[in-house]
């Protein structure tokens, strides 16, 4: 019986195991202190994707360069400009 469950429950030929992107970038890491960390869990779940914390933390770093453009902050248009806050560039 067993044997029967694993085959019937098991599906082998299309896993919907998560990848990662074809094109890693550089590793960067950091530690949070548990109150942003609390408020980059609380952003990410109301994503309607649920991104992991990295993807989270990625996604804010972006929405935040993409607003220092919007507003003149020089460093942040060139990051713009070149696209390569969104992992196009280099």
């Amino acid at each position: 019986m067993a044997n029967e469950w694993y085959r019937v429950n098991v599906n082998t030929e299309n896993p919907t195991q998560k990848r990662r992107p074809s094109a890693t970038g550089i590793l960067v890491g950091t530690r949070l202190q548990p109150g942003l960390l609390e408020a980059v869990d609380h952003w990410r779940k109301m994503q309607l994707d649920l991104p992991t914390r990295p993807e989270a933390v990625r996604r804010l770093v972006q929405l935040a360069l993409h607003t220092e453009a919007l507003q003149g902050t020089p460093l942040a248009s060139i990051c713009i400009a070149r696209s390569s806050c969104d992992g196009d560039g280099e």
